[in-house]
Protein backbone atom coordinates (compact mmCIF):
# COMPACT_ATOMS: atom_id res chain seq x y z
CA UNK A 1 0.00 0.00 0.00
CA UNK A 2 2.66 2.13 0.68
CA UNK A 3 4.49 1.17 -2.55
CA UNK A 4 1.04 2.39 -4.40
CA UNK A 5 1.11 5.75 -2.57
CA UNK A 6 4.90 6.41 -2.98
CA UNK A 7 4.26 5.74 -6.89
CA UNK A 8 0.69 7.85 -6.83
CA UNK A 9 3.01 11.25 -5.50
CA UNK A 10 6.04 10.65 -8.12
CA UNK A 11 3.41 10.44 -10.91
CA UNK A 12 1.75 13.48 -9.81
CA UNK A 13 5.21 15.10 -9.40
CA UNK A 14 6.55 14.29 -12.44
CA UNK A 15 3.34 15.41 -14.15
CA UNK A 16 3.24 18.54 -12.38
CA UNK A 17 6.58 19.17 -13.64
CA UNK A 18 5.86 18.35 -17.33
CA UNK A 19 3.02 21.04 -17.00
CA UNK A 20 5.50 23.46 -15.62
CA UNK A 21 8.20 23.08 -18.25
CA UNK A 22 5.37 23.18 -20.64
CA UNK A 23 4.65 26.16 -19.83
CA UNK A 24 8.22 27.99 -19.53
CA UNK A 25 8.77 27.85 -23.21
CA UNK A 26 9.50 30.33 -25.39
CA UNK A 27 7.36 32.38 -27.15
CA UNK A 28 8.51 31.19 -30.48
CA UNK A 29 6.94 27.66 -29.40
CA UNK A 30 3.61 29.29 -29.08
CA UNK A 31 1.14 30.87 -32.06
CA UNK A 32 1.53 34.14 -32.29
CA UNK A 33 -1.26 36.69 -32.70
CA UNK A 34 -0.49 39.58 -34.63
CA UNK A 35 -2.54 43.08 -35.27
CA UNK A 36 -1.95 45.43 -37.83
CA UNK A 37 -3.00 49.31 -38.12
CA UNK A 38 -2.46 52.07 -40.83
CA UNK A 39 -0.21 54.57 -39.51
CA UNK A 40 -1.40 57.34 -41.31
CA UNK A 41 -4.13 58.87 -38.54
CA UNK A 42 -1.88 57.39 -35.88
CA UNK A 43 0.39 60.17 -33.98
CA UNK A 44 0.42 58.60 -30.38
CA UNK A 45 1.60 55.12 -29.13
CA UNK A 46 0.89 53.99 -25.40
CA UNK A 47 1.88 50.58 -24.33
CA UNK A 48 1.47 49.25 -20.92
CA UNK A 49 1.69 45.69 -19.43
CA UNK A 50 1.60 44.08 -16.51
CA UNK A 51 4.60 40.94 -16.23
CA UNK A 52 5.23 41.06 -20.30
CA UNK A 53 8.08 41.96 -21.86
CA UNK A 54 7.77 44.92 -24.38
CA UNK A 55 9.74 45.16 -27.56
CA UNK A 56 9.97 48.35 -29.97
CA UNK A 57 11.39 47.87 -33.33
CA UNK A 58 11.24 49.55 -37.03
CA UNK A 59 8.79 47.92 -39.36
CA UNK A 60 9.69 46.77 -42.70
CA UNK A 61 6.57 48.03 -44.04
CA UNK A 62 3.99 51.26 -43.89
CA UNK A 63 1.82 49.11 -41.29
CA UNK A 64 2.39 49.38 -37.55
CA UNK A 65 2.18 45.93 -36.17
CA UNK A 66 1.17 44.35 -32.54
CA UNK A 67 2.11 40.96 -32.27
CA UNK A 68 2.23 38.78 -28.96
CA UNK A 69 1.26 34.91 -28.05
CA UNK A 70 -0.59 36.02 -24.98
CA UNK A 71 -4.07 36.13 -25.47
CA UNK A 72 -4.58 38.70 -22.88
CA UNK A 73 -3.22 41.94 -24.99
CA UNK A 74 -6.21 44.28 -26.15
CA UNK A 75 -5.74 46.83 -28.46
CA UNK A 76 -7.52 50.28 -29.33
CA UNK A 77 -7.21 53.10 -31.67
CA UNK A 78 -8.61 56.13 -30.38
CA UNK A 79 -8.12 59.27 -32.66
CA UNK A 80 -4.87 59.72 -33.03
CA UNK A 81 -3.38 56.88 -30.76
CA UNK A 82 -2.67 53.76 -30.55
CA UNK A 83 -3.34 51.65 -26.85
CA UNK A 84 -1.90 48.39 -26.44
CA UNK A 85 -2.56 46.79 -22.94
CA UNK A 86 -1.82 43.45 -21.53
CA UNK A 87 -3.11 42.57 -18.10
CA UNK A 88 -2.07 40.49 -15.77
CA UNK A 89 -1.83 36.46 -16.89
CA UNK A 90 -4.33 34.69 -14.90
CA UNK A 91 -2.64 31.07 -15.78
CA UNK A 92 -1.05 29.54 -12.71
CA UNK A 93 0.37 26.91 -14.21
CA UNK A 94 2.22 29.09 -17.03
CA UNK A 95 5.43 31.25 -15.37
CA UNK A 96 6.71 31.87 -18.58
CA UNK A 97 7.39 35.59 -19.21
CA UNK A 98 5.71 36.56 -22.69
CA UNK A 99 6.59 39.36 -24.82
CA UNK A 100 4.68 42.09 -26.54
CA UNK A 101 6.28 43.14 -29.68
CA UNK A 102 5.46 46.27 -31.17
CA UNK A 103 7.15 47.81 -35.03
CA UNK A 104 6.60 50.92 -36.26
CA UNK A 105 6.88 52.20 -39.64
CA UNK A 106 10.16 54.92 -40.64
CA UNK A 107 7.44 57.87 -39.64
CA UNK A 108 7.92 60.61 -37.06
CA UNK A 109 5.37 60.24 -33.75
CA UNK A 110 4.94 62.48 -31.37
CA UNK A 111 5.10 60.33 -28.51
CA UNK A 112 5.76 56.79 -27.65
CA UNK A 113 5.07 55.58 -23.78
CA UNK A 114 6.20 52.12 -22.82
CA UNK A 115 5.30 51.56 -19.68
CA UNK A 116 5.67 47.70 -17.02
CA UNK A 117 5.13 46.88 -13.81
CA UNK A 118 7.83 43.44 -14.41
CA UNK A 119 9.54 43.27 -17.06
CA UNK A 120 12.32 44.01 -19.87
CA UNK A 121 11.58 47.00 -22.21
CA UNK A 122 13.82 47.20 -25.34
CA UNK A 123 13.58 49.13 -28.29
CA UNK A 124 15.43 49.94 -31.63
CA UNK A 125 15.90 52.85 -34.12
CA UNK A 126 12.94 54.77 -32.40
CA UNK A 127 11.59 57.67 -34.08
CA UNK A 128 9.66 60.57 -32.04
CA UNK A 129 9.49 63.58 -30.56
CA UNK A 130 9.01 62.10 -26.86
CA UNK A 131 9.88 58.70 -25.59
CA UNK A 132 9.17 57.93 -22.53
CA UNK A 133 10.06 54.23 -21.25
CA UNK A 134 9.21 53.48 -17.09
CA UNK A 135 9.11 50.00 -15.38
CA UNK A 136 8.83 48.99 -11.55
CA UNK A 137 11.25 46.58 -11.88
CA UNK A 138 13.05 45.22 -15.11
CA UNK A 139 15.45 46.72 -16.89
CA UNK A 140 15.62 49.24 -20.00
CA UNK A 141 17.37 48.80 -23.18
CA UNK A 142 17.35 51.47 -25.92
CA UNK A 143 19.43 51.06 -28.90
CA UNK A 144 18.74 54.39 -31.24
CA UNK A 145 16.54 57.40 -30.33
CA UNK A 146 16.25 59.90 -32.68
CA UNK A 147 14.11 62.95 -31.27
CA UNK A 148 13.51 65.77 -29.01
CA UNK A 149 13.59 64.35 -25.63
CA UNK A 150 13.61 60.44 -23.90
CA UNK A 151 12.52 60.14 -20.57
CA UNK A 152 13.54 56.78 -18.70
CA UNK A 153 12.66 55.29 -15.30
CA UNK A 154 13.32 52.37 -13.34
CA UNK A 155 12.35 51.78 -9.69
CA UNK A 156 14.38 48.88 -9.41
CA UNK A 157 16.85 47.83 -12.38
CA UNK A 158 19.75 49.00 -15.01
CA UNK A 159 18.97 51.74 -17.97
CA UNK A 160 21.35 51.43 -20.94
CA UNK A 161 20.48 54.10 -23.52
CA UNK A 162 22.67 53.67 -26.83
CA UNK A 163 23.04 55.95 -30.16
CA UNK A 164 20.38 58.41 -28.71
CA UNK A 165 19.75 62.08 -29.60
CA UNK A 166 18.12 65.08 -27.93
CA UNK A 167 17.33 66.32 -24.14
CA UNK A 168 17.38 63.12 -21.59
CA UNK A 169 15.80 62.59 -18.28
CA UNK A 170 16.99 59.12 -16.81
CA UNK A 171 16.52 57.96 -13.20
CA UNK A 172 16.42 54.93 -11.21
CA UNK A 173 16.21 54.06 -7.86
CA UNK A 174 18.01 51.23 -7.68
CA UNK A 175 20.21 50.27 -10.42
CA UNK A 176 23.00 51.66 -12.97
CA UNK A 177 22.64 54.00 -15.96
CA UNK A 178 24.67 53.61 -18.88
CA UNK A 179 24.15 56.38 -21.74
CA UNK A 180 26.10 57.16 -24.88
CA UNK A 181 24.77 60.25 -26.07
CA UNK A 182 25.48 61.38 -30.15
CA UNK A 183 25.74 65.16 -31.09
CA UNK A 184 23.27 67.57 -29.57
CA UNK A 185 21.73 67.67 -26.35
CA UNK A 186 19.38 70.87 -27.01
CA UNK A 187 17.97 71.58 -23.78
CA UNK A 188 18.63 71.06 -19.92
CA UNK A 189 18.74 67.38 -18.92
CA UNK A 190 19.26 64.83 -16.05
CA UNK A 191 20.67 61.78 -15.12
CA UNK A 192 19.88 60.80 -11.70
CA UNK A 193 20.39 57.17 -9.20
CA UNK A 194 19.66 57.06 -5.64
CA UNK A 195 21.95 53.75 -5.57
CA UNK A 196 24.16 52.81 -8.69
CA UNK A 197 26.55 53.99 -11.06
CA UNK A 198 26.30 56.51 -13.50
CA UNK A 199 28.19 56.46 -16.87
CA UNK A 200 27.71 59.30 -19.80
CA UNK A 201 29.69 59.36 -23.20
CA UNK A 202 29.49 62.14 -25.39
CA UNK A 203 30.37 60.91 -28.75
CA UNK A 204 30.33 63.21 -30.52
CA UNK A 205 30.33 65.45 -28.31
CA UNK A 206 27.74 68.62 -28.60
CA UNK A 207 29.09 72.24 -29.60
CA UNK A 208 27.71 73.75 -26.53
CA UNK A 209 27.38 72.67 -22.86
CA UNK A 210 27.35 72.60 -19.00
CA UNK A 211 27.98 69.83 -17.00
CA UNK A 212 27.50 69.62 -13.35
CA UNK A 213 28.29 66.14 -11.52
CA UNK A 214 27.81 65.25 -7.87
CA UNK A 215 27.76 62.16 -5.60
CA UNK A 216 27.67 61.82 -2.16
CA UNK A 217 29.25 57.93 -1.52
CA UNK A 218 31.89 57.41 -4.51
CA UNK A 219 33.75 59.27 -6.92
CA UNK A 220 33.46 61.24 -9.99
CA UNK A 221 35.53 59.96 -13.43
CA UNK A 222 36.08 62.08 -15.99
CA UNK A 223 37.94 62.45 -19.65
CA UNK A 224 36.35 66.19 -19.92
CA UNK A 225 39.63 68.59 -20.75
CA UNK A 226 37.82 71.54 -19.46
CA UNK A 227 37.44 69.45 -16.32
CA UNK A 228 36.96 71.82 -13.35
CA UNK A 229 36.17 71.13 -9.52
CA UNK A 230 36.45 72.16 -5.98
CA UNK A 231 40.31 71.80 -5.12
CA UNK A 232 41.09 67.90 -3.58
CA UNK A 233 37.33 67.03 -4.39
CA UNK A 234 36.56 64.24 -6.39
CA UNK A 235 33.03 63.93 -5.34
CA UNK A 236 31.81 66.96 -7.42
CA UNK A 237 32.42 68.29 -10.68
CA UNK A 238 31.61 71.18 -13.10
CA UNK A 239 32.70 71.31 -16.98
CA UNK A 240 32.08 72.70 -19.99
CA UNK A 241 32.27 71.60 -23.35
CA UNK A 242 33.03 74.23 -26.33
CA UNK A 243 31.88 77.87 -26.18
CA UNK A 244 29.05 78.48 -23.38
CA UNK A 245 26.41 80.93 -22.87
CA UNK A 246 23.69 81.74 -21.08
CA UNK A 247 21.86 79.84 -23.17
CA UNK A 248 23.45 76.17 -23.46
CA UNK A 249 21.70 73.47 -21.99
CA UNK A 250 23.06 71.97 -18.74
CA UNK A 251 23.62 68.67 -18.07
CA UNK A 252 23.40 67.39 -14.33
CA UNK A 253 24.27 64.27 -13.05
CA UNK A 254 23.80 63.20 -9.49
CA UNK A 255 24.07 59.60 -7.91
CA UNK A 256 23.93 59.15 -3.59
CA UNK A 257 25.49 56.07 -3.87
CA UNK A 258 28.26 54.93 -6.50
CA UNK A 259 30.79 56.35 -9.62
CA UNK A 260 29.84 59.13 -12.15
CA UNK A 261 32.22 58.81 -15.40
CA UNK A 262 32.09 60.82 -18.09
CA UNK A 263 33.93 60.63 -21.34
Amino acid sequence: MKNWRNKGITLLCVSMLVVIVAGCNSDSDAKSEVKTFNSDNIKEIYVQTDSQNIELSRSSNEQIEVRSTDKGVTTAEEGGSLKVNAPESSSVFNPKTTTVYVALPNQLYEKVNLTTKSGKITGKDSKTKELNVSGDSGSIDINGFEGEKIVTHMSAGDINLVGISGGMEASADTGNINISHQGEIGQDSSVRSNSGGIEVKLDPAPSSLSINAVTNSGKIESSLKSSSGPSGSDKELHAQIGKVTDGSPVLSLETSSGTIVIK
